[in-house]
């Protein structure tokens, strides 16, 4: 039996020399994403700090709110419907770049050129099935991108960070 979603979700950006830090998820949810991870009871601030150092091995300094909204996909926990999204930009943390094995698959810093390719991919990928890059078709979307292999061997950009990147201006 899987976990109770809370329906609440925090992402981290950290940038250094004009790259993002990208993650490469395991499972569900393939694709390229922000660090990330569901609340599970704490506020928004102490999943930003504990999903930082649990992911990416990084513990934030500094976090400044950039981002809140609630997005309608779906997740991998028992009544996951949508997420209550908030995004922290990290300008400053601690410790060395080191990923959580069982959950991601690669870390990388990524530029905006590299993201924005990723994000094709992800726009490629959605045509192909006849369906848009909306809100309504998001959680269509993240279905599809869980069961095409294809996609999970190669994937783009992670479904729901495609409208976070375009909301702060990433792509």
């Amino acid at each position: 039996m899987s976990k109770k979603c809370d329906n609440k979700s925090v992402g981290m950006r950290f940038e250094k020399d004009g790259r993002i830090l990208m993650i490469e998820r395991k499972k569900y949810n393939p694709g390229w994403a922000l660090p990330a991870g569901h609340r599970d009871g704490f506020s928004p601030e102490e999943t930003a700090i504990k999903e930082s150092s649990e992911e990416v091995g990084f513990v934030p300094v500094r976090i400044e709110k950039l981002y809140e909204a609630t997005l309608p996909h779906t997740c991998s926990r028992d009544g996951g419907t949508h997420h209550e999204w908030h995004v922290f930009d990290v300008p400053e943390w601690l410790g060395e770049l080191k990923i959580e094995p069982t959950e991601i698959k690669k870390a990388e810093w990524k530029d905006k050129n590299e993201i924005a390719a990723l994000a094709k991919k992800l726009e490629d990928f959605v045509f192909g099935y006849g369906l848009s890059l909306t809100l309504n078709d998001l959680p269509e979307i993240v279905r599809k991108t869980n069961e095409d292999e294809a996609w999970q061997k190669s994937p783009g950009l992670e479904p729901p960070m495609y409208f976070i990147f375009k909301e702060l201006g990433i792509i």
